[in-house]
């Protein structure tokens, strides 16, 4: 008999209240919410630093001349033979020369005039950009008027565009039915790979990295070869010219007796082509990406093998009564008859399952992914899930932790669960297996993923946003999980406006399909390192934490807007306006998981009738993803706060900008020197202030603050706000006492502190009428802030204590809370000050719940999938969207992926030649040492935390 998930259980969910001084919003679930926490382990040693059985600091190879090419000199000018001495010429000219006697025959006009189009790409002419839709059943609420929404510069927002979900879309033309269109001919297959050159030997059957088995030297003619074409843009033409030159040179040298035979028994079979290149070298990418096309009115997912087998490129889904009808593809005849059928909007995709073995297939990533694993506790077979009250009784207060491993979520992470609808009880939850409940890291192959979803423009000077979805896997350390070579891109949704919610979900299908596979275990193909073979092994694998941004975080997990009044919190019950007040930083009420999925799949059921699930809607400020498929992942604990939109783009910048420098703070006095001004003083530290070698962006002067400002340069004024705020309203060594002028009547100052005051009353207002309009209600005059220097200064050092001590790797439990009660004191001084607190203020107040279960701040952080985005944004692409855009940044990234797998295969070679260490430095020069810097810096950081125990080189 299968057993509720004891999260299904709503009686025995005990809610605990927010003390300012204790535990900050303390969710007590028995048995099932807490593991315990051990001490860090050892390393594990393994081969995944190529040259060493232990994490230690992976150094470049020494610099060494490059070794003598194995090429003879090049072919001079006149040797090379000229286009018209070709074979292929002579064998073309032949055949013409045999159709002289042939009766001339009219060509009929219909084929004259398609053949003439076709040469001029009339069926290539781009369409105008697909027309949009508006979802009705987005979660989401009209924005009202806010202080912080009313400044009209253009920031880089902690919260995103727009906090109430996808933007506004302008419709704009649909495309037209290609009037070419045959249904009657034979649908052709669609995003055909690049065919293998007929005359070459090999195919795509070899085994990969077999250019690994063939001579050193041709290896490092392929590896340098390939190099250009990902790195340097250099075409498929070029790369087969290059190719097509060192065989012909090494054909001549063959000839005088100059190539080594072991070279020459090989050169008859060597690569020609870039398809050949990359299959040799274990880096293609042909095979294992999916294209899906999308319609670009209804948004609904069509695979394929759908399109290839259509008799209509009209969308044949039903909306309503009535067929969508809009063409999916347009279909273009070759000269050579050939049809060809191009999607008018697609997106590429990567099976997850697929990215997980060709991961576990390098040697030494399985047992790197067991480094964790604690020697005599680890290592006992299956355990059952740990609970958070078990982690509490073993953790003392004093002992530091940092890793998302000594979190007390990691060990209560359950498997082969499955998420079903019970009828008779009208419930939506999670069954354990029928054998009990058992941990998801105490299975030999068992993995926690992260998911990473954000936007980023493709184009510098025309708005195109394309989305990427990226998967990690939670085993891996820390210093090694957000590498390119380890990050797992398996979406590139195409643009170039965001997503609807419909759009969103039909995308996601095929990945939580497959999410739902791995849950209940999937053979696959694994190196085992001590044997030296693949050998296959079931691995489980569970979607059980999503690192996102705010506005991300919302759009997956479909809940309201920020702007919402009664549900701007994913994680509690609290009202905006009670962000006005004391209350709305205490006694916080947390969100019941079970009955939040409730809530959704109650939404779900009102499919087909929208009036109701509007209503639904508006009433519990969600709706169903399709994440919410997946067993375990409840959205108001599986998406933790970001650190780097919260406080540098967040928290930091609010208070700087909104809160001191807006409403005139650091305004001068009338006829003061422009000297002795505060805002001089200010940026004179600032200048004067020597920054280490690694801030590559200097904090923002306060002109420039209007503007675009990076999180790095709110993270660096952090570091120095307090200094610079002293010397801004010190006057001698003392800022002293007394309440600065409001300014002028007239003033652009004045005005703010008017908008703060208006806010903030109609808040209190609000909260007012809540509470039965007892009592006097709020007046304007008493809602000015305070003009006071001190006041605000205590409040700044509160809240840069915090950030520090919250940004260490490692920290305590008491360190911790010490740490929340800071934030709490600056939320409530801010208060009594009559400042108005954006959403971001209250988002503090969970950070101790969310440090305490996924450990520190930097394993949850996007900083390291912001790395990614910029990997993805750089990839060369000829700009056409669509689609093929986005298909051609997915190869890219894979292909820079693979190539620091490569990386790691040439620098595990023993004993290397000079030759190829010639090619290891070409490598990481191309790469600017990407890979080996990341994991000496990644890597320092853990030593310095201690994370990590420091090993000499070649100890």
């Amino acid at each position: 008999m299968r057993t509720p998930s004891p999260i299904a259980n709503d009686p025995n969910v005990n809610l605990q209240m927010l003390s300012p001084f204790g535990g900050v919003d303390n969710l007590s679930y028995p048995d099932f919410w807490s593991p315990p926490v051990f001490p860090s382990p050892p390393a594990v040693g393994s081969q995944y630093s190529p040259g060493s059985q232990h994490s230690e600091l992976v150094l470049s190879p020494p610099a060494l001349p490059p070794s003598q090419s194995p090429i003879p000199p090049a072919l001079r000018l006149s040797q090379a033979p000229t286009p018209f001495q070709s074979s292929q010429h002579s064998r073309s000219s032949s055949v013409s020369s045999g159709l002289a006697n042939e009766p001339i025959h009219f060509a009929d006009p219909i084929d004259d005039e398609r053949f003439y189009r076709d040469l001029l790409d009339e069926h290539l002419i781009a369409l105008p950009p697909p027309r949009q839709c508006n979802n009705p059943g987005h979660a989401s609420a009209e924005p009202a008027e806010d202080y912080y929404r009313s400044s009209d510069d253009e920031d880089e927002e902690e919260l995103g565009p727009n906090p109430n979900g996808s933007p506004p879309r302008a419709n704009s033309p649909e495309p037209a039915v290609p009037a070419a269109f045959d249904a009657g001919a034979n649908p052709p297959a669609i995003d055909d790979p690049e065919p293998n050159n007929p005359d070459e030997p090999d195919g795509p059957n070899d085994k990969p990295f077999a250019a690994f088995a063939e001579p050193a030297r041709l290896r490092n003619i392929y590896i340098r070869t390939y190099v250009p074409s990902v790195f340097a843009g250099a075409t498929k033409k070029d790369t087969h010219s290059t190719l097509e030159n060192i065989r012909l040179a090494l054909e001549d040298a063959a000839d005088t007796g100059d190539l080594p035979q072991h070279i020459q028994d090989v050169l008859p079979k060597m690569a020609q082509t870039v398809r050949s290149l990359r299959h040799r070298l274990g880096v293609d990418t042909d095979d294992i990406l999916q294209t899906y096309t999308l319609c670009t009115v209804c948004g609904k997912r069509y695979s394929a093998d759908f399109i290839k087998n259509a008799n209509t490129p009209d969308c044949p889904r039903l909306i309503g009564d009535e067929r969508c009808g809009n063409p999916l593809f347009t279909e273009t005849v070759l000269k050579s008859g050939k049809r060809i059928r191009k999607p008018v909007k697609s997106y590429p995709c990567l099976s997850i399952k697929l990215a997980l073995e060709r991961l576990l297939a390098r040697p030494g990533m399985k047992e790197t992914m067991r480094g964790w694993k604690q020697p005599g506790h680890d290592d006992q077979g299956l355990q059952e899930p740990s609970t958070r009250q078990e982690w509490l009784d073993l953790m003392p207060e004093d002992r530091c932790f940092g890793d998302m491993h000594e979190a007390w979520g990691w060990r209560s992470q359950h498997a082969r669960m499955t998420r079903e609808y019970n009828f008779q009880e009208g419930k939506y939850h999670d069954l354990e297996p029928e054998d009990g409940p058992v941990s998801l890291v105490s299975l030999p192959n068992g993995l926690g993923l992260t998911i990473f979803f954000d936007g980023v423009q493709a184009h510098e000077h025309q708005k195109y946003e394309v989305q990427a979805v990226y998967i990690t896997v939670n085993n891996i350390p820390s210093h090694l999980r957000t590498l390119i070579e380890n990050i797992m891109l398996v979406i590139v949704i195409p643009g170039p406006n965001q997503p609807t919610a419909y759009e969103l979900d039909q995308i996601l299908e095929p990945l939580v399909d497959e999410l739902l596979e791995l849950e209940q275990g999937v053979e696959m193909q694994v190196y085992d390192q001590n044997t030296r073979q693949m050998v296959r092994e079931t691995v489980h694998a569970r979607l059980s934490l999503g690192v996102l941004d705010y506005i991300a975080r919302l759009k997956l997990t479909g809940h309201a807007g920020v702007a919402s009044e009664n549900h701007f919190c994913l994680y509690c019950v609290k009202k905006l306006s009670q962000l006005s007040v004391r209350d709305g930083y205490q006694n916080i009420d947390l969100r019941n998981p079970s009955t939040h999925l409730q809530h959704k799949h109650e939404w779900l059921r009102a499919q087909g009738n929208p009036i109701e699930q509007e209503r639904l809607r508006k009433r519990y400020g969600t709706i169903f993803t399709e994440l919410d498929r997946l067993p375990g992942w409840y959205a108001p604990t599986s998406c933790p706060i970001d650190g780097m939109h919260l406080f540098d783009l967040g928290m930091t910048r609010r208070i700087y900008k909104d809160i001191i420098f807006r409403p005139g703070l650091l305004e001068h006095r009338r006829g003061q020197p422009e000297a002795e001004r505060p805002v001089a003083h200010f940026e004179d530290f600032i200048n004067r202030t020597y920054f280490p070698s690694h801030c590559s962006r200097l904090p923002p002067k306060v002109a420039e603050a209007k503007g675009r400002v990076k999180a790095e340069q709110w993270r660096n004024l952090a570091h120095v706000l307090h200094v610079a705020l002293f010397e801004a309203w010190r006057v001698g060594d003392v800022i002293p006492n007394t309440d600065l002028p409001e300014g002028a009547a007239n003033s652009k100052i004045y005005a703010n502190q008017n908008k703060m005051a208006k806010h903030l009353h109609a808040a209190r207002c609000r909260v007012h009428a809540d509470e039965g309009g007892a009592g006097e209600e709020p007046r304007l005059d008493d809602c000015r802030a305070s003009r006071n220097p001190r006041d605000y200064y205590r409040v700044v050092l509160c809240y840069l204590v915090s950030r520090n001590i919250l940004f260490s790797r490692q920290h305590s439990r008491a360190q911790v809370e010490f740490a929340q009660q800071l934030l709490w004191r600056v939320n409530t001084s801010f208060v009594d000050m009559n400042v108005p607190l954006p959403p971001t203020a209250h988002l503090l107040m969970h950070v101790e719940e969310h440090i305490q279960k996924y450990g520190s701040l930097y394993g949850t952080s996007t900083n390291a999938f912001e790395r990614a985005n910029k990997v993805l944004v750089n990839i060369n692409n000829n700009g056409h969207g669509g689609g093929c855009m986005e298909e051609t940044m997915a190869r890219g990234f894979l292909q820079r992926a693979d190539f620091f797998r490569l990386i790691r295969h040439m620098q595990a070679i023993q004993n290397p030649t000079r030759d190829d260490t010639a090619t290891i430095e070409v490598m990481l020069r191309a790469v600017r040492n990407a890979p080996e810097h990341e994991v000496q810096r990644a890597l320092l950081d853990q030593v310095l935390a201690g994370e990590v125990p420091f090993r000499g080189q070649g100890k």
